[in-house]
């Protein structure tokens, strides 16, 4: 187009001029920038660059304004720094790409990459010290304690909002093992860029460093030396000579010569690495929050072994001093005898007398120095003075953390509590070092004393340095007669198992814990959040591949200011499941809450309850409702797979109490006379009425069955309404197996799922001798009554394809597909029970076992990972993520009965949610979320008021 000379033109327009230019080669001709300058001042008059800040515009316009283009650069230059190559052959390796762009600029973006060593690395340099495993803890002893916490004494976080806050567990990071050259794609610079683009309020650092402090023990330090990538920085090596020597091995890597390094310098250079992710070159932090810091067994193992060292040398110190000491005086003492010889011969009494005294003091001190060198040996030092070296190196290694960490504080070692914004949250360190999938159900197994301590948080973070995925779980923490609950998780590790797997080959080492748990198939690491929001603390669970996805999103403004999960609306929308298994309806143990509705009280269950919770909210009406799917996997009823009847509720009460009872709530109120008293006797008499007849229960299955349809179906037909509306006009396209798998048949299949999909129990199974099932009932009512609004009625194909009741022979098994407009699609299964069982402390332990010699068992989920089943009958809330399957169970609607009492833990009451991205896993996080009874109950009875619908299921499809 013709340029109209002297008219001003947007940036934009002069700037995608500028690349053009560039692309050309202009800047590798000589003074190739003067001639761009001049080109487009000469085309744009009016919008004449400024020639100072013309060369760094330039290179902003290359490498840092992202385009679609300008991505695919950075991209090409980050995988080939990961190669580990030369400088020089990162350069020409680019170029071969993008030969346009002048090395120069090339450099200065390669340093972006790999991070630079600033001053601040600098200052971790200690004086090079002689021996062993030393590091530089010179000067005088400070007076210093482990810092500790308890649950009594929690180390307090503040935050801005107590209800609704995010931080960040950042575990098993790990710096030290070998690692990309690019700091860029950095697992720990991502999590920090993620916390600080999410608004993390703090990071809790924990299982962070990774050593080989072992004395050399021949080919096995070779072996543990391939798995390590703590590689010489020179610019940390104290005597400038050897400086100079390690540089110039590095560079020309002669066979007749090896680098060596100090303890010392070893520590600086890994601590040097957290500086990297923490700083960027331009000096701006990734994450400007607090950063607490929890010592676990790898921290730990640093400061004994530098405790271990600076022992070792001055022990041989001082015995180098001895041994020098009984030298000198062994030749004193022959000296001393010899004259004494003499004088003996001449008969001087006098000397005599004076040398015998001599040789006896000598020979004393000689004796007195032997016994100090047979004990001046590292085994018989005083455990006193272990101690006290041992916290003098603590506290110079904490002093090297924090300086290397900014805004970093050491809170503790091991285990530790937090009080953040007043609810207490415990960090549990393992005290061993396995690889292991027991992580979570060898601390479940053993939380009940400190239940009976009243010693347990609102939520466990188990941090172990080699965990090998998320896990999940619910345990009771009741008190006073209350019903409390807490939530227990695993963190995954923050390591790029990809990178790891591709660099090391899966033979080497086999006895490091790394490699163990790369190569193990349930392997997912990853990021653990904690969300409290309306008050309540659950987790998102972010994999290595979705960090920063939020760049991939356009910015989005807050709509509340809070720091709370609406940072989530920049980043993929999510797709909601709500699980509410296990219903129970007829059975004694099932839960219930007082809750007024138009003005009465009635008894809603934990289901009803949480719909209540919506409808007040207004998520019912339009396209309000925030959840696409319901799942019910198991036993909607209690029925009578065992004689229930004979267990009857410890509450309830005989026919003459009641008599008594209600006959007194008649004669107070006849007493006073007036109509209010009347009115409370009658509603008292309601209340006892109701409350008796649920703990009767209903032990006729036929009336078990119109309790399903009656009090969970028929009442709550805007609810089932609201989830199928908000499905369908998000574009949620379910596609069950027979679709897939027998299209000729018109995808006719038993086990087909939908939107909402109602389980059959092994219950019901039983009590009819296995000759009947209950889904497919309440899927045909729930599917008739919808069919009769408004609404629905013209929609029949519709409702009936998502309005199911899967089954597989006698059992709810469901299996689909699952994807939102076209986007990412994953596998997905509803089933009732999980196959297998690995003990109660981790209830699908045993399922994720079995499943990895199962495969694609349902023929229809290749490449359609990861798959997210769903399963019921437990009674627990449960969670494990994998790379290649997530499982959720469901709590229960009951409270552990007779049954439970055979010595199992008491089971989870409530209401779960997951959240899954509609762009794929790799898009954002998995949000996992349980509502316990205890939550309800506060919401619905004891204290009544909203609840934050768009805070607590953020940015639906």
């Amino acid at each position: 187009m013709a340029i109209q000379k002297n008219k001003r033109f947007p940036s934009t327009v002069v700037n995608k001029k500028i690349v053009e230019i560039i692309e050309t080669g202009i800047l590798l001709e000589e003074k190739g920038l003067e001639k761009l300058h001049m080109r487009i001042t000469k085309e744009f008059p009016s919008n004449r660059p400024d020639k100072r800040k013309f060369k760094n515009r330039i290179y902003n316009l290359v490498f840092v304004k992202i385009s679609p283009k300008q991505k695919a650069m950075n991209d090409a230059l980050q995988e080939i720094v990961r190669m580990n190559l030369k400088d020089e052959e990162i350069v020409e390796k680019f170029r071969i790409i993008y030969s346009y762009v002048p090395k120069e600029f090339l450099e200065k973006r390669m340093k972006w990459h790999q991070g630079l060593i600033r001053g601040r690395a600098k200052k971790l340099m200690g004086k090079a010290l002689p021996g062993i495993g030393r590091i530089d803890i010179c000067g005088e002893m400070p007076d210093f304690k482990v810092p500790r916490t308890s649950f009594s004494k929690p180390f307090p976080v503040v935050v801005k909002n107590n209800d609704n806050w995010p931080v960040s567990i950042l575990n098993g990071a790990n710096f030290g093992l070998k690692h990309a050259p690019d700091i860029v794609g950095n697992v720990a610079r991502k999590a920090f860029s993620e916390a600080e683009a999410r608004k993390d309020e703090a990071i809790i650092l924990v299982n962070f460093l990774c050593f080989d402090l072992k004395k050399a023990g021949g080919p096995a330090k070779t072996a543990r030396a391939q798995i390590l990538g703590d590689n010489i920085n020179p610019s940390l090596i104290k005597d400038p000579r050897y400086k100079k020597i390690v540089e110039r091995i590095i560079a020309e890597h002669p066979v007749d010569e090896i680098a060596y390094r100090t303890t010392e310098e070893l520590v600086n250079d890994v601590l040097g690495g957290w500086i990297k992710v923490c700083t960027k070159p331009n000096n701006h932090l990734e994450y400007n929050g607090k950063i607490y810091v929890v010592i676990g067994l790898n921290e730990l193992a640093l400061i004994f072994a530098v405790t271990y060292w600076e022992i070792r040398w001055w022990t041989l110190k001082k015995q180098k001093e001895l041994d020098d000491e009984i030298k000198v005086l062994k030749r004193s003492l022959r000296e001393v005898e010899k004259n004494l010889a003499v004088a003996e011969n001449e008969q001087t009494v006098d000397v005599i007398g004076r040398l015998i005294g001599e040789v006896a003091e000598m020979d004393a001190n000689l004796e007195s120095l032997k016994y100090q060198r047979a004990i001046t040996t590292v085994t018989n030092v005083a455990n006193q003075e272990s101690q006290r070296f041992f916290n003098y190196a603590y506290s110079k290694v904490t002093q090297k953390i924090e300086s290397a960490i900014p805004n970093s504080k050491i809170i503790g070692e091991g285990t530790n509590y937090l009080d953040i914004g007043g609810k207490i949250v415990k960090i549990h360190i393992p005290s061993h070092l396995r690889v292991t999938d027991g992580l979570l159900s060898e601390y479940a197994q053993g939380y009940g004393p400190d239940v009976l301590r009243e010693k347990n948080p609102e939520a466990v973070v188990i941090c172990h340095p080699w965990s090998l995925q998320f896990r999940a779980t619910g345990r009771e923490t009741d008190h006073d007669g209350k019903r409390k609950s807490m939530k227990v998780y695993v963190a995954p590790v923050a390591v790029d198992g990809k990178y790891l797997r591709s660099e090391l080959g899966s033979l080497r080492s086999k006895d490091h814990p790394v490699m163990k748990a790369v190569y193990n198939q349930t392997f997912n690491p990853g990021i653990l959040r904690l969300r409290c929001c309306n008050g309540i603390i659950d987790a998102e669970e972010t994999s290595i591949g979705a960090l920063e996805s939020f760049k991939n999103y356009p910015r989005t403004r807050a709509t509340k200011d809070t720091a709370g999960s609406a940072v989530l609306n920049r980043g993929p929308e999510f797709m909601w499941h709500m699980l509410i298994s296990d219903q129970h309806w007829g059975g004694r143990a099932k839960e219930f809450f007082w809750v007024k509705q138009n003005g009465v009280l009635v008894r809603l269950s934990l289901a009803e309850a949480v719909f209540h919770m919506m409808r007040q909210e207004s998520l019912c009406d339009g396209n309000n409702m925030r959840v696409h799917f319901i799942h019910s996997p198991d036993d909607p009823t209690q029925s009578q797979n065992v004689k229930y009847r004979t267990e009857p509720h410890p509450r309830e009460i005989s026919y003459a109490l009641i008599e008594k009872i209600t006959g007194k709530f008649l004669v107070d109120a006849e007493k006073d006379g007036t109509k209010n008293a009347f009115q409370k006797a009658a509603e008292e008499i309601r209340k006892l009425s109701l409350f008796q007849l649920e703990k009767r229960a209903s032990d006729y299955l036929f009336e078990q069955v119109i309790q399903m349809m009656e009090r969970h179906i028929r009442p709550n037909i805007d609810v089932f309404s609201a989830v199928l509306r908000r499905a369908k006009n998000a574009g949620i396209d379910v596609k069950g197996v027979g679709e897939l798998a027998l299209a000729e048949y018109g995808g006719c299949d038993t086990r087909n799922i939908g939107l909402i999909n109602i389980g059959t129990g092994n219950h019901f199974s039983k009590t009819t001798d296995f000759e009947m099932i209950e889904g497919p009932l309440y899927a045909m009512r729930l599917r008739d009554l919808l069919l009769g609004t408004k609404e629905w009625k013209d929609e029949k194909g519709f409702i009936n394809k998502h309005v199911l009741a899967p089954v597989y022979g006698k059992t709810c098994i469901g299996w689909g597909v699952v994807s939102v407009r076209g986007k990412h699609e994953y596998g997905i299964e509803v089933r009732s029970a999980p196959t297998n069982m690995a003990g109660w402390g981790d209830t699908l332990k045993g399922h994720v076992k079995r499943d990895l010699q199962r495969g694609n068992y349902s023929r229809i989920w290749n490449k359609k990972i990861p798959v997210i089943k769903f399963f019921g009958d437990k009674h627990f809330f449960g969670g494990v993520s994998t790379s290649y399957s997530i499982y959720n169970m469901s709590p229960a609607a009951v409270h552990t009965d007779a049954y439970g009492e055979n010595g199992f833990p008491p089971n989870n009451t409530g209401v779960g949610f997951l959240g899954i991205p509609v762009d794929g896993p790799d898009s954002g996080p998995i949000i996992w979320k349980c509502l316990p009874y205890d939550v309800i109950k506060d919401f619905v009875e004891d204290n009544p008021r909203p609840f934050d619908w768009e805070e607590y299921l953020p940015n639906p499809a």
